[in-house]
């Protein structure tokens, strides 16, 4: 597999697995070229993190958010996504997120229950809360 074609997450676990430090905050071209300078090869049958430290992040236990007090039941999905994202992701929802959800919402492929499940499987989640 190709460096090019990894997604950020699985770089980061790939950096963590050979020891490479500093890679907290890099973008994902800047995680390639801290990759290609360690010159190591990527066997082409594996995966990044195969039984590494992406596996042991994997089986860790992420805390989900605390949604206690929050209204789920309130009135408008905007406004609903709104409170949600910083209450779930500590960030506001950015015009992606919300047409993104906002569609997901409103064709019903999923309800708000779903949208916050959604939120706490994403990597952005779990790297924040897996350390």
């Amino acid at each position: 597999m190709a460096l090019a074609d990894m997604k950020k997450h699985e770089l980061m676990a790939l950096c963590k697995e050979w020891a490479i430090e500093g890679v907290d905050g890099k973008t994902k071209a800047e995680l390639i070229a801290l990759l290609e300078a360690d010159d190591r090869d990527i066997p082409a049958d594996s995966k990044p993190g195969d039984g590494g430290v992406e596996q042991e992040l994997a089986e860790e236990i992420i805390p989900s958010p605390d949604m206690s007090g929050f209204d789920m039941a309130m009135e408008g999905d905007e406004e609903f996504l709104v409170a949600l994202f910083p209450h779930v992701m500590k960030r506001e929802a950015t015009m992606g997120d919300l047409n993104h959800y906002k569609l997901m919402l409103s064709s019903g492929i999923r309800d708000r229950a779903g949208v916050v499940l959604d939120l706490e499987r994403s990597a952005e989640y779990r790297l924040a809360n897996c350390e």
